[in-house]
């Protein structure tokens, strides 16, 4: 159910739950002024509590008590359009008012063994303004994109897990290349931000009847995209691609005069072209199509009141594994906290992107479907850098730390505690 746009927000309608309802609009309201990317309100045994993810970390900001949860559910659901009753997984959408911006909040709803759990993903419509000028990348990689935008077709894809910042990078793409004489179509699961003069389609999941099973197909990214071109599209974005009729149905279109822009979901660059050989891809129309692939990730980046401290042994020996050389004696950075970033030592978030474009060494790897191949190719492109070392030139400019760099390693996934190694000096 679509969610309307009015009130922006939640409102008493018993005697009783003005508390609940000025939690809920405080709540709201202050993750979207903190840049919460995500806010989770969870049923626990002694009531409820309440998280938000910022900068990628959550961290607790309420506690409810077990009648504040029930009646916080019920207003959440009102407001999102979902059932007041049903205890199925559900998805809904709410709009909140805040600062003179809208924020548009996707409400997921699932049950759990203590309850529920309740989680909204915060759609600040002010990022759908963002251009690639904001995101922070080195000139060679920026060259390369605005390269492979000025092409009349070809597939440029980018990649990364869940919350790395993909859809805003595609969405800033997408505003590069926004004018009147191009039709922009997108198809997304669901449709994100709002571009003008862009027609952006829903894809819509399949009904179920109270059994579980199928009452309505719904739309689908490979049903939609057969539609879109037959809308004599110019440039088309996919929201993401999943499975093998939606990877062919984007390779055809960019093949036949149209650029398409989408995302997949792989570990890096060269791990995403194996990953739609994987899907069943011919790899002859996959190389012919394939323009581009960036894979990005974010990491914390450092407050102002980050501490300078000369790098040691450990530091440097870390570095150079990397392919980042330290000088001498280097100052770097390291995270300390004050009120501004809420005593965390990080605010906001620095993107680390990889890229491989396709050149004819990619192409004759892509024929071989060897992964090792592939990855050998795209290393000997120019502009290429692995991301743990595009986040190791990061720490050296002091937008982040040596321990993010090393949490892109493949080995090194999750908190590598590298600071608590160095040789820090203490106050």
């Amino acid at each position: 159910m679509t969610a309307k746009r009015e009130p922006t927000e939640f409102i008493s309608t018993q005697t009783g739950d003005e508390k609940v309802v000025a939690l809920l609009n405080d709540m709201f309201k202050s993750a979207a002024r903190m840049g919460a990317s995500d806010i989770h309100i969870e049923d626990a045994e002694d009531g409820a509590i309440v998280r938000m993810r910022v900068d990628g970390k959550l961290r607790q900001t309420h506690t409810l008590t077990g009648p504040e949860m029930r009646n916080a559910d019920t207003k959440i659901r009102m407001k999102a359009g979902l059932s007041p009753s049903d205890r199925k997984p559900m998805d809904g959408r709410m709009f909140i008012e805040v600062d003179e911006r809208m924020v548009d909040v996707r409400v997921s709803w699932l049950p759990t063994r203590n309850g529920m759990s309740i989680v909204g993903r915060l759609l600040d419509q002010a990022n759908a303004s963002r251009t690639l000028a904001d995101i922070d990348m080195t000139p060679s990689v920026r060259r390369v994109i605005d390269e492979t935008l000025a092409e009349p077709n070809g597939l440029f894809l980018v990649s990364g897990p869940t919350g790395s910042g993909k859809t805003s990078t595609l969405y800033a793409m997408l505003t590069a290349l926004n004018s009147l004489e191009r039709k922009i179509i997108t198809v997304e699961d669901p449709v994100e931000y709002r571009i003008p003069l862009a027609c952006q389609v829903n894809v819509e999941r399949p009904k179920t009847t109270a059994f579980g099973n199928p009452a309505e197909k719904g739309t689908t990214f490979g049903s939609a995209l057969r539609s879109i071109l037959r809308q004599d599209p110019d440039i088309i974005l996919i929201g993401e691609i999943r499975d093998a009729e939606t990877a062919r149905i984007a390779i055809e279109a960019s093949l036949t005069g149209h650029l398409v822009l989408s995302t997949v979901h792989a570990n890096d660059a060269p791990a995403t072209i194996t990953r739609l050989l994987d899907l069943g891809i011919e790899p002859f129309p996959l190389g012919a199509a394939l323009r581009c692939v960036v894979a990005q990730r974010l990491l914390s980046r450092l407050c102002r009141c980050a501490r300078p401290y000369a790098a040691d042994s450990v530091a440097s020996a870390a570095f150079h594994s990397l392919g980042v050389p330290l000088a001498p004696g280097q100052t770097l950075l390291l995270p300390q906290g004050c009120e501004q970033c809420g005593y965390s030592g990080y605010k906001g978030r620095v993107p680390v992107l990889e890229l491989v474009r396709s050149d004819n060494a990619l192409r004759e790897a892509i024929t071989t479907k060897d992964s090792e191949a592939i990855t050998r190719a795209a290393q000997h492109q120019a502009q290429f850098v692995k991301l743990a070392t595009g986040g190791a030139l990061h720490a050296l400019a002091g937008k982040t730390t040596l321990d993010q760099a090393l949490r892109l390693l493949p080995d090194r996934a999750g908190h590598c505690g590298l600071d608590e190694e160095l040789e820090i000096p203490h106050d």
